[in-house]
């Protein structure tokens, strides 16, 4: 039972009432909700409407997007392929070295400058040396020459071994079993009785003739004066009797007579031994 009087009606004491309620448009105060007044005071206003360039900064108001709103207003939209150097790197490229064929043409190089010569008489005593590149020592232990590419001068590999490059290129490096600055004299070629002289101006041999015999008829000694034989005339005298058809005979003469004397004379005779000097 309901008590109208009474200012609140309990729900469960209306009868037929719907199971459902449809809804309809109704309007409230912001007073008819607790609390709902305060809450909205709390929130954003109403954001105006932007374009599709825009965004909503956190300062709370559109901006155009673009490369400089997200810190890259220095990039150009460039492929990787096409993007040119910096001028700081190109000036930095200006000052090297070109590369042809992946090497730095010798136009380009300095020349190496040969500087102090030095000696070391072995290889640790090399790579202890003071030198400088272009700097050449001598290996007195091995006889070897060897040049400073670059430094260190302590690492080996940085010494250019010359007389091994120059092997089989430079020919001769040692003659007669000497080595250095070489001087050949004639004994050195074997000649050491041999006196520089023309085959005009030489001398004869002062070995003396003893118990030899020229044979031949072809082997004979000509123009000799009879005055440039010491004693000719009178050995021959003392010698020679005669000698026909191998047998001495007695009775024979010699006469000694120049080959114009010899053609002079009209009959010769059959028991003289004629002897024709020059």
């Amino acid at each position: 039972m309901i008590d109208l009087e009474a200012d609140v009606v309990d729900w469960s004491e209306v009868q037929n009432k719907p199971s459902t309620f449809a809804p309809a448009a109704h309007t409230h105060t912001l007073g008819d909700t607790t609390g709902l007044e305060t809450a909205l005071a709390g929130k954003e206003p109403t954001i105006g409407t932007g374009t599709t360039a825009q965004y909503w900064r956190g300062d709370k108001s559109w901006q155009t997007l673009n490369k400089a709103s997200v810190g890259l207003g220095n990039v150009d939209n460039t492929s990787d392929a096409s993007k040119p150097i910096s001028t700081a790197t190109a000036s930095a490229l200006a000052g090297k070295a070109d590369l042809v064929g992946g090497k730095v043409p010798s136009s380009q190089l300095d020349r190496l400058s040969i500087g102090e010569t030095l000696t070391a008489a072995t290889q640790s005593a090399m790579l202890a040396l003071d030198a400088n590149p272009g700097d050449v020592a001598i290996r007195t232990d091995d006889d070897t020459l060897w040049m400073l590419k670059k430094a260190p001068a302590s690492t080996l590999g940085n010494w250019w071994d010359l007389t091994a490059a120059l092997s089989g290129v430079a020919g001769v490096t040692s003659i007669n079993s000497m080595t250095g600055t070489v001087t050949l004299g004639k004994s050195d070629i074997g000649l050491g009785n041999v006196d520089n002289t023309s085959d005009a101006t030489k001398n004869s041999a002062s070995a003396t003739l003893t118990n030899k015999t020229i044979s031949g008829s072809a082997n004979t000694l000509s123009n000799i004066a009879q005055s440039s034989v010491t004693n000719l005339g009178t050995d021959l005298g003392n010698k020679v009797t005669s000698y026909v058809n191998g047998t001495i005979t007695a009775g024979f003469k010699q006469e000694v007579m120049t080959a114009a004397q010899f053609a002079a004379l009209g009959t010769k005779d059959s028991k003289t031994v004629y002897l024709v000097t020059a």
